[in-house]
Formats: structure tokens, C-alpha cells, sequence
């Protein structure tokens, strides 16, 4: 046994012996290789690949991003691995990030189209669009609200024209009732009802702040009500087929009713 123990120890100090004794000729050869083919390794700075998926300790996929030929994806995934946000560009309109639910249905998107106009859109419960926040390139913005089939319902705006307007529509996105500041009032505010082509047929508004009330037909004003002059003189007008006044009745200036028909050159002041 110690004849065992001291040929172990002879052995380790031929080792270290000959590890010393050629330390000057190897030693700085070898280590000097070494460094060199370290310092001669490119660094890795780009990864390049179509799909990189981030997994979870158990397996699932938490997270991915890829390309496609008309932009990128990136998906933020929940403990199922069902999608949560996804956030995209290229393909139909321009950068979008969408937020899922449970059921992986998305329920709210952030975009901007090609025309460069920003929109949030918020979904139910069946995947549709259902409010929708806008601002257009010509100024004008607009929160929408739309049924489960997606059709336009009611909408509040401010036009390009700045003037604030309510549109309320049928289900077939006509528009039925209209409350705005149009140009066509001289900027006051009115009322407006449309049929199902979206044709006005009865307005109701102020004109130099006197109330005025209008019964149109396809195209034209075919009577009227209204408050004229600073005295407030009640006037109602009965109109032909091209909107011309032929019969008026109300108070006159001095206080005392009138009525009959309007001569014809007098007509056409409407």
C-alpha cells in the first residue's frame, strides 16, 4: 500500500516536471493560439430566420414574431398559448395592433390605413366592429356605432367644415335623422330627416335666429313654417314642384293676418 502511494507521487512529479520544464517552449505557443483564434471569431450580431417562437417551461408558445412578403407579426400568446395582442404591419392597410379575448375573437384594433388616418375599433362579443373612433385626413372626426351585422347607426362627428353633426340611420345605413351646423342654414344649427334614399325631406332649424320649419319632396322645399323679420312674424308657404312660393299666409308688418296667392314674379325668393 505505501509502495502504491509513493509510485503515485513519483508520477505526479515527472508530471508536473516536464509541465514546467516545457512551459517556455509550448506553454506560450499554445495559449497564444488560443487567444488568437478567439479574438479571430466574428461576433453574432444578427439572427436571421422566417419564425421565432419564445416557449414557456412547459412547452407551450408564449410569444412569436415572423415575417411575411408584405410585412411582419408579433404575437403575445396567454398561458394556453391562445393569442392575446398582435401587433402587424404591411398586408391590407397600414401598422395594426390587435387585442384578442379568450375565445381568441378580437376585441379591440389600433390602425392606421394607407391614407395615413388613425382608427381604434372595438368589437363584441360575435367578432363584429361595433364603435369606431376615426380622424380623416380631411379634418373631419367621428365615433360610429354599428349593429351586429356591422352597419352604420349613429354617429357624432365634427366635419371638415368644423361643425359638429349627429347622424342616426336605419339598418340599411341610410341616413334617417340628421342633427348638425350646415353651410345650407348659413352655419345655424338644424334638424334633418331623410327618407330611405337618404334624400331630405323635413328640416327644421334657425335662419337668423328665427325658428323655420320645411316639408320637402324628392328635391325641392314644398311648404314651410317659420318666424320672420325681428318682430317675430309667423309665415307659412305653399310651394310648386320646383320649390317657388305660390301661396302664403301669416302676419304682415303692421300686425294684421294676410293670405293669398303670390304674384309670379314675387315667387322665386325661396
Amino acid at each position: 500500500m505505501r509502495c502504491d502511494r509513493l509510485r503515485r507521487q513519483r508520477n505526479w512529479q515527472v508530471l508536473l516536471f516536464f509541465w514546467f520544464a516545457s512551459w517556455p517552449l509550448v506553454g506560450p505557443v499554445g495559449f497564444g493560439y488560443l487567444c488568437q483564434s478567439r479574438a479571430l471569431e466574428p461576433a453574432a450580431k444578427t439572427l436571421a430566420c422566417e419564425r421565432l417562437n419564445i416557449v414557456g417551461p412547459d412547452g407551450k408558445t408564449k410569444a412569436s414574431i415572423h415575417g411575411t412578403n408584405e410585412g411582419s407579426v408579433f404575437t403575445l400568446a396567454d398561458s394556453l398559448g391562445r393569442p392575446q395582442l398582435t401587433a402587424q404591419t404591411g398586408g391590407k392597410g397600414g401598422p395594426s395592433i390587435i387585442l384578442w379575448d379568450k375565445t381568441s375573437r378580437q376585441r379591440l384594433t389600433l390602425f392606421v390605413t394607407d391614407e395615413g388616418e388613425p382608427s381604434i375599433e372595438l368589437f363584441g362579443p360575435q367578432g363584429v366592429a361595433q364603435t369606431r373612433l376615426s380622424l380623416y385626413r380631411n379634418g373631419k372626426q367621428a365615433i360610429t356605432m354599428l349593429d351586429d351585422a356591422g352597419r352604420e347607426r349613429i354617429s357624432f362627428a365634427v366635419n371638415e367644415d368644423r361643425n359638429a353633426e349627429v347622424k342616426i340611420s336605419d339598418r340599411n345605413s341610410k341616413k334617417s335623422l340628421q342633427l348638425s351646423v350646415t353651410e345650407e342654414v348659413k352655419s345655424n344649427p338644424a334638424l334633418n330627416i331623410t327618407d330611405s334614399q337618404g334624400r331630405l325631406r323635413f328640416q327644421v332649424g334657425l335662419q337668423e335666429n328665427n325658428p323655420n320649419l320645411y316639408l320637402l319632396d324628392e328635391a325641392h322645399v314644398r311648404s314651410s313654417y317659420g318666424i320672420i323679420g325681428p318682430d317675430g312674424r309667423p309665415l307659412v308657404t305653399l310651394n310648386d314642384k320646383d320649390g317657388d312660393i305660390i301661396y302664403a299666409f301669416g302676419i304682415d308688418g303692421r300686425g294684421a293676418p294676410f293670405s293669398g296667392e303670390v304674384p309670379k314674379k314675387e315667387r322665386k325668393i325661396h
